[in-house]
């Protein structure tokens, strides 16, 4: 499904993390509810869980359990000791993601992982699933600064892009997030139905185009 009927072909592609490239409902709820048992909180909504994948983990923290900032300090380091130690098999490339880079790779495509998830986590996660070495940098987010949120990790992504490589930059995500940051940029977008974010949330923020599955989205960015 697509919004376009014509379009140049991309010369960059942002990609987001979770539930863009990779599965990591199972890791990354595991990981949060580690995390809270540590606090002496223990969360079993799946629904409440599953809410933690996207957005930065300090927000989720606040908004779903009125953590002050000392403890969501360590509710954060406590998810990533979880996460490095015991995460990182719980997490899985999508079906036809792996072919779909190594067919952006061969075509020339510059290549970045755009995430909110702090950039040592993406990169150990990537480097378990073999998915490392498609990309050209990976940024990641951070609690301050310009990466405190999905545009501005979006607008650091664009301004390590070289020059020859922004006539057409899109950004890919399950988020809504995702798509509102690429809007901010002024660049184009493609929101995954496949992932974690709702369909219909996603339709309203008003993406260039829509990809239910990895094969449309290989038919997106590379019209296979």
């Amino acid at each position: 499904m697509t919004h376009k009927e014509t379009k140049q072909p991309y010369s960059s592609v942002l990609f987001d993390l979770d539930g863009t490239l990779i599965d990591s409902e199972e890791c990354i709820t595991a990981s949060v509810q580690f995390a809270l048992n540590q606090l002496d909180i223990y969360e079993n909504d799946e629904d409440i869980l599953r809410s933690f994948i996207g957005p930065p983990l300090r927000d989720s923290f606040k908004k779903h359990h009125s953590l002050n900032d000392v403890q969501i300090e360590q509710a954060r380091n406590d998810f990533k000791q979880y996460f490095l130690d015991h995460g990182l098999p719980k997490n899985y490339a999508y079906p036809g993601i792996l072919e779909l880079l190594w067919i952006l790779r061969a075509s020339g495509k510059f290549l970045i992982v755009s995430t909110t998830k702090p950039k040592d986590l993406a990169e150990e996660v990537l480097k378990y699933l073999d998915l490392l070495p498609f990309f050209k940098y990976i940024v990641g987010g951070t609690e301050t600064g310009i990466k405190s949120t999905k545009s501005g990790i979006i607008t650091e992504s664009i301004g390590l892009i070289p020059s020859e490589f922004k006539g057409n930059i899109v950004m890919v995500g399950d988020y809504t997030g995702d798509i509102k940051g690429a809007k901010d940029n002024k660049i184009d977008s493609v929101a995954v139905t496949y992932g974690f974010g709702k369909e219909q949330d996603l339709l309203e923020t008003g993406p260039t185009y829509v990809a239910n599955s990895v094969r449309d989205l290989r038919n997106i960015l590379i019209g296979l």
